[in-house]
């Protein structure tokens, strides 16, 4: 991907021949996350509305790039919609690494309710079949949540978070339930920058 700042929602369906021998692959073609930025408002509807949307799409990475939510002008109501990544439907073996995730960071504006609102900076909501996915090297930052796996059932499996910094969320670093054998290792989560976290905040819940 070039470099560049791309005001945009990307959805990525299931691809006919991606496979763990045949990924699809978005990569920074710099090398540097911080020159490709994908970018797309918050929304004040509770709705699916991340950047990045892997709906049932298996087999993709998205590698070295930023991706970023912000709002579209100085807030005055609630938002809802406000993640970055969202694992959708069946989604499964994909992975996000090396990549910059940043949320927006506010106190009174952002929905604070994990199984009520998609505000996850990398997120999967509300699903049941959400597999073997890798959140890998990344630095997660801002946001309501930095990762919000909220499964309605327990047949989220085999997913995997590590090596990350998830940095200065507004309520909880990550917030995990109803995800079966999920590996979560060497990740660093700080709470508090650059203002303070909210009045109820956890590193992991």
């Amino acid at each position: 991907v070039a470099n560049g700042t791309y005001n945009e929602t990307v959805v990525i369906n299931a691809i006919t021949g991606a496979s763990a021998v045949n990924r699809v692959r978005f990569v920074g073609a710099s090398g540097d996350s911080s020159k490709v930025i994908l970018t797309s408002f918050a929304s004040t509807t509770n709705a699916q509305n991340a950047t990045v949307q892997l709906n049932s799409a298996s087999y993709i990475t998205f590698n070295k790039i930023t991706i970023r939510k912000t709002f579209p002008s100085t807030p005055t109501t609630t938002y809802y919609g406000a993640s970055c990544v969202a694992f959708i439907g069946t989604a499964s073996f994909d992975s996000i690494s090396n990549c910059q995730i940043r949320g927006v960071y506010d106190l009174t504006y952002l929905g604070n309710s994990p199984t009520g609102y998609y505000n996850g900076n990398i997120q999967a909501f509300s699903t049941s079949s959400v597999a073997s996915n890798v959140v890998y090297n990344n630095l997660i930052k801002y946001g309501a949540i930095g990762i919000q796996y909220y499964g309605s059932t327990n047949g989220n499996a085999s997913n995997i978070i590590a090596n990350n910094i998830i940095d200065s969320a507004v309520y909880y670093g990550m917030y995990l339930q109803n995800f079966n054998n999920l590996t979560i290792t060497k990740n660093n989560v700080k709470m508090g920058y650059p203002v303070y976290p909210a009045a109820s905040s956890y590193t992991t819940y």
